[in-house]
């Protein structure tokens, strides 16, 4: 019976994983490329301030996520999550690829940025419905009850590995030298080559994913209505629970590797091959964290996950900023598995907090908007702000501050009803 249950979920599963991989490893260049991008795409007289020029391109690209999820969440809600899914890949390719096309600074001045800025806007428009989605479509299967948290995980595995790889792929491309010494080819392949195959594999691979059949009787103003209606609260804790995991990721995956560079005087290459590697256990993590929210239950997962990433998080950046080497491997261990803990537990909690009727749309707006205003605003603001105290420790500090908030919006649902359970068969009220 078991048996049977894992080859029924194993299509959906690779089709949503794969792809969100696909879209998270595009997403990933971009991060990992942010030094480059700041040499590439500014004037080369500053390049202190552009590296936080570089990063708010990278953060201005997320406001189209919750604008993405008003647009794209509803459609998906009456036509289906698959259709959507497809088109968003397909978005992701082309503007990937584009992004390896464009003129620099030296050539097109202030143009440079301005492109830059719009096709990252596009990415963003694109991956905001990925995150979501398998929880979604798990759930309308109605046959994972009792491991909803350890299936629906896979989606944050397939986020990471994205990200990981997105890095490996830079790390590979990129000479060992100083950033000042990459030419125009070795950053400009992986964005071409990466949007090239994210637009073929990923769209074959959920060509053949099941319909999910969703009622075609559920109009946009409906869906919306009746979510900021019914469950306003929701939406507003599911920002800050998301938003915790989500600078941790990013810092982590991300920003990291250009504090290595600036801290501690790591090549750019070797930098992130570290964050890189360190990420594998951000990797494992993330399924045992999904199981232990079947285990536990949602909100209690979330409660300790936010937890421990307030001690986590200052006692793994004071490793990075100031112990020798293995100590910082140490470091980046401790950050990275704690992340992956508490994702593995994210797509059932953002998914199952939501009435069936308007859940992907409320899981795409919560999910978006925490990654948009706190998640992906993180590494411009400790760019900002390291620059301006000089204190090694804000990483931590920062992480710390929304893990606390986090942790008082996890506690806030636990008193409200249908939380901490399997939702797949609530019903949103009546309120025509």
């Amino acid at each position: 019976m078991v048996e049977k249950q894992r080859e029924r979920l194993l299509g959906p599963i690779l089709g949503c994983s794969l792809g969100t991989y696909l879209e998270f490893l595009d997403f990933a260049l971009y991060a990992s490329l942010a030094p480059i991008f700041a040499l590439k795409f500014f004037p080369k007289e500053s390049h202190d301030i552009s590296i936080v020029y570089s990063w708010a391109i990278f953060a201005i690209s997320f406001i189209a996520r919750p604008i993405s999820g008003f647009i794209l969440g509803p459609l998906g809600d009456k036509i289906g999550i698959k259709k959507v899914m497809i088109f968003s890949l397909a978005l992701m390719g082309i503007s990937t690829a584009a992004i390896g096309l464009i003129p620099t600074y030296e050539h097109i001045g202030v143009y440079a940025p301005l492109m830059l800025i719009f096709l990252r806007i596009l990415q963003g428009f694109a991956v905001s419905i990925e995150y979501n989605s398998l929880g979604v479509y798990l759930l309308n299967r109605k046959d994972v009850k009792n491991s909803f948290g350890y299936y629906s995980s896979f989606t944050s595995v397939g986020v990471i590995a994205g990200l990981i790889s997105g890095g490996l792929i830079v790390a590979l491309c990129l000479p060992r030298s100083a950033i000042e010494n990459v030419s125009d080819w070795q950053w400009r392949v992986p964005f071409i080559i990466c949007g090239i195959f994210v637009s073929f594999v990923g769209i074959y691979l959920r060509r053949g994913m099941y319909s999910d059949n969703r009622p075609k009787e559920n109009d946009r103003s409906r869906v919306i209505g009746g979510l900021f209606k019914f469950q306003v609260k929701h939406l507003l804790m599911g920002v800050f629970v998301t938003g915790f995991i989500s600078i941790a990721a990013y810092v982590a995956l991300g920003y990291m590797s250009n504090y290595l560079q600036i801290q501690r005087q790591y090549p750019i290459n070797e930098s992130i091959k570290m964050c890189c590697a360190c990420g594998l256990a951000m990797l494992v993590a993330v399924p045992f964290g999904g199981w232990v929210s079947d285990k536990i239950g949602r909100i209690n997962f979330m409660v300790f996950s936010s937890s421990l990433m307030i001690l986590v998080s200052i006692f793994s950046i004071a490793l990075i900023a100031y112990a020798p080497t293995p100590l910082i491997v140490l470091g980046l261990l401790i950050l990275s598995a704690h992340t992956g803990f508490a994702a593995g537990g994210l797509p059932a909690f953002i998914t199952e907090i939501f009435y069936q009727n308007h859940r992907y749309t409320g899981s795409t707006i919560a999910y978006n908007s925490g990654v948009a205003w706190i998640g992906g605003t993180a590494p411009m603001v400790l760019s900002y702000l390291f620059l301006k105290t000089n204190n090694p420790l804000i990483p931590g500090l920062y992480l710390s501050f929304f893990s606390l908030i986090a942790l008082f919006a996890a506690i806030s649902l636990r008193s409200q009803p249908n939380i901490n359970g399997y939702a797949q068969t609530i019903q949103e009220p009546s309120f025509l």
